[in-house]
């Protein structure tokens, strides 16, 4: 039995690899493009669509702290400055996800377009990790509910067939704020409609709002990325972009995920997709004398977040793309104390 990227099977491991929290210190939100840590540390420097990702390899003590108020300007307003051939491989790999998915690539765009719906899960995941050495096992679709049925019909019109129509709890509270107490699988989600084709899976989530409001409420920072029909987001793309994610402590504990159980698919990541999880930035990094400090940056999980903000990474191919899908949250999963000395 198949399993969505909300709900997957647990396997038990000793190899599962998760960072403790650690204690970090209370500092300024204030803007920068890199902070000096006074320690020897080996990493590498990878070009990322016009910004610059660093992380372990080579010799230098410069890295760029994921918890730091680094602010890149979305892609959107200076996507002129981007050469022919690097607008060209984001197009590219975005009609290759289309292609994957669909036999109707532009009929399936302009459906995504008229509806507002996203496409999430490991295939967004994919998407922004350029290093990922996995194939998406399957298709999460995030679609206002009344367009599921023009879904439905749209990938029966493939050759699919419904497997299966799962009502959700669709918690939504009010704030942003309140979004980090809810722990229940499937908050923000009306129905999941799932269908197959041989091998092939779709899962369609039907959400009472924005298409992008379940993402809200995921088990990892990994999973907050999404392609729309122009264009694509990223929110934690510091830690997303070098395989990291940050993890929900009440999330993966909760005993209404798929199958019963207390655990989602963290080994899934780690073990054969080669993530790393902590619940918060500062367990990858740490000084000699303590923990590195936090000054609640863009990928602290306390820091109120907006898809579309200047911590995420934003394609758009058109002006204005991300306008419809600007959800806010406060991740959550650690406690405030985390900041305290």
């Amino acid at each position: 039995m198949h399993k969505s990227a909300f709900g997957m099977e647990v396997c038990h491991s000793s190899a599962l690899r998760l960072i403790a929290p650690v204690p970090c210190h209370r500092g300024p939100q204030q803007p920068s493009f890199s902070v000096h840590l006074n320690v020897h540390v080996r990493i590498r420097s990878i070009r990322t669509q016009n910004w610059h990702i660093r992380t372990p390899k080579c010799n230098t003590s410069h890295i760029i702290h994921p918890c730091s108020s680094v602010r890149f300007h979305p892609i959107h307003l200076y996507m002129a400055a981007m050469d022919a051939s690097e607008l060209s491989d984001w197009r590219r790999r975005h009609n290759d996800v289309l292609a994957q998915i669909s036999h109707n690539p532009g009929g399936f765009q302009t459906l995504l377009r008229r509806t507002r719906a996203i496409i999430g899960g490991s295939r967004a995941v994919a998407f922004f990790y350029a290093h990922a050495a996995f194939e998406p096992s399957n298709t999460d679709l995030f679609v206002p509910e009344p367009s599921v049925d023009e879904f439905v019909d749209f990938f029966k019109l493939e050759g699919f067939v419904v497997d299966s129509v799962v009502t959700g709890p669709n918690v939504v509270p009010a704030t942003p704020a309140h979004k980090q107490h809810v722990a229940t699988f499937g908050a923000g989600v009306s129905t999941i409609t799932c269908l197959h084709r041989g091998n092939d899976v779709v899962n369609i989530y039907s959400t009472p709002g924005a298409a992008t409001e379940p993402l809200t409420y995921t088990w990892t920072t990994l999973l907050m990325s999404f392609l729309i029909a122009d264009g694509a987001c990223c929110a934690y793309p510091l830690l997303s972009t070098i395989g990291h994610g940050l993890f929900h402590s009440a999330r993966i504990m909760d005993p209404a995920l798929a199958d019963g159980t207390n655990l989602i698919a963290i080994n899934k990541y780690t073990e054969g997709r080669g993530f790393e999880f902590a619940n918060h930035p500062t367990g990858w990094f740490t000084l000699p004398q303590g923990p590195a400090p936090c000054d609640r940056g863009w990928s602290c999980p306390l820091t109120v977040r907006e898809f579309g903000d200047e911590g995420c990474l934003n394609v758009c191919f058109t002006n204005h793309a991300l306008n419809a899908f600007r959800s806010r949250w406060v991740f959550g999963g650690v406690r405030e104390d985390i900041h305290d000395t």
